[in-house]
């Protein structure tokens, strides 16, 4: 059995946000949905022009509440955010690295559609 097929999962990985450029890093909150992660009932947000969705633990989601201003994760559907892997993140007391997310510093531009959005003009 081929062990490759265990390593795509459903789920953003810190190593999919090191592989994704720049501008797709700075992106937009799509929606959040509750969802089973393993066995539990977890949140899981989506971005815009991100296939995999990211289950957020709470201080994600505490990010998102200061950005917003608001606790209703349906208010944080629109936020312009920036996904960053960070290498002090610890799991069982082992420094692991892992996914957070900050306010972008410059909002993307996307169209409708998601896709990014191409202002140069021929003159």
């Amino acid at each position: 059995m081929d062990i490759g097929k265990y390593r795509n999962s459903r789920w953003l990985k810190k190593e999919d946000v090191d592989a994704l450029g720049s501008e797709t890093r700075r992106t937009v909150v799509e929606s959040i949905k509750e969802e089973l992660v393993g066995d539990d009932l977890k949140p899981v947000i989506y971005f815009k022009r991100i296939e995999k969705g990211w289950p957020i633990n709470m201080t994600g989601l505490e990010v998102l509440a200061e950005l917003t201003g608001s606790q209703d994760t349906e208010d944080f559907v629109g936020a312009a955010v920036e996904l960053f892997v960070d290498p002090d993140v610890r799991y069982a007391g082992k420094r692991v690295g892992g996914i957070k997310l900050r306010r972008a510093v410059t909002k993307p531009i996307v169209n409708e559609d998601g896709a990014p959005f191409d202002d140069a003009i021929q003159f």
